[in-house]
């Protein structure tokens, strides 16, 4: 039995290093889609936002292809501690 709910989204924290050695915290949406025994259930990456750099940067300073921060989070999947989205 699953401990996530079929359609639902979770959220969790990835953590992504540029060229420069600069740290990036990132928190990253999936949504959760159960299939049956013969398949794997599935996570679809929703959306994902920059909450962090270390050390700070501002927006304009940031060096880095969004394109490739997103295939690296997908590539990591979805962090072990997720927490269900609230909308309310």
């Amino acid at each position: 039995m699953s401990m996530y709910n079929d359609g639902h989204e979770y959220f969790g924290t990835h953590w992504w290093w540029d060229n420069y050695d600069r740290e990036y915290i990132i928190c990253a949406t999936w949504k959760f889609h159960k299939n049956y025994p013969d398949t794997p259930d599935e996570w679809e990456l929703v959306t994902w936002e920059i909450e962090k750099t270390d050390p700070p940067l501002s927006n304009e300073a940031w060096h880095y292809r969004p394109e490739t921060i997103e295939q690296s989070i997908k590539d990591d999947g979805p962090p072990m501690k997720l927490d269900e989205v609230c909308y309310e």
